[in-house]
């Protein structure tokens, strides 16, 4: 399969994902974790209908990348509270 082939695959994938949250079976779903699903089924543990080699693969490593710095955007010590950062930072510093 060609790559302009994934990539098409791909992205049919992000503009439908939003689309299938409108659906009330799916209306509390967030769209990530839907996007995470389809690309679970399109991928190599799925129907292998993309692979992660050259450009989606690097695709997919800057997706991962973007993932994580939208994360830090989200991250609020204040509404979190102290004990489960506490926690967190010693099950962190045992593993």
């Amino acid at each position: 399969m060609s790559q302009y082939h994934s990539l098409f695959i791909i992205a049919l994938v992000a503009v439908i994902a939003p689309f299938l949250t409108r659906l009330p079976a799916l209306i509390l779903m967030p769209a990530v974790i839907l996007e995470l699903m389809l690309g679970i089924l399109i991928g190599p543990s799925g129907a292998g209908w993309v692979t992660s080699h050259g450009t989606i693969g690097l695709l997919g490593e800057f997706g991962l990348i973007f993932l994580f710095f939208q994360a830090g955007f989200e991250f609020n010590p204040s509404k979190i509270g102290a004990a489960p950062l506490r926690l967190g930072a010693v099950a962190w510093l045992v593993s």
